[in-house]
């Protein structure tokens, strides 16, 4: 004998069983969205990190260039690197530059000198409606470096001999 047949009436429940699976489905897959757009950003700020890193090698690298062949040679103002195929030097996405001072026997033809270096690594994005730069990411790295320099070509203490990394360091904000 049955007590409640209205509680055996299967009628009607296909509907909200259905609504709960889609609910369930739906936040499972805006769940896996979410993880995967948090992914692909960090990958883009890890990569951008990399090159950033590089970029400011870079520059430290090119300093050192320009100081063996000159004792007073100037910092290396914006380099746009790497300057595409089509593309306007001046208008990538990458740029370095540094800030030098010279700490030790700075004035004179001495055999030897010793600078501090900055160099910066910037990813930068143009705004062609207002005409500005946007930075994006910055790395900074800092080193020490000395020169020795020889006599060569008649000249006293013109020509490098050594180069001496004597404190490289990353900069964090």
């Amino acid at each position: 004998m049955r007590v409640c047949r209205f509680l055996d009436d299967q009628r009607g429940v296909a509907l909200p069983v259905a609504l709960v699976i889609i609910l369930i489905l739906t936040a499972i897959v805006l769940g896996v969205a979410q993880t995967t757009t948090s992914d692909l950003e960090i990958e883009r700020l890890s990569r951008w990190d990399t090159t950033l890193q590089y970029l400011a090698q870079a520059g430290i690298e090119h300093q050192i260039y320009m100081l063996k062949d000159n004792k007073d040679a100037p910092v290396i103002t914006d380099q746009n690197f790497p300057v595409l195929p089509g593309e306007s030097p001046g208008f990538g996405a990458f740029w370095y530059y540094t800030g030098v001072s010279c700490t030790l026997n700075c004035s004179g033809n001495l055999s030897s000198r010793r600078w501090d270096i900055d160099a910066f690594g910037e990813i930068r994005r143009y705004d062609p409606a207002m005409g500005t730069w946007t930075k994006l990411q910055q790395r900074r790295v800092r080193a020490q470096v000395e020169i020795i320099y020889v006599s060569c070509n008649g000249q006293t203490n013109r020509c490098p001999s050594a180069v001496t990394l004597l404190r490289w360091e990353e900069v964090y904000p």
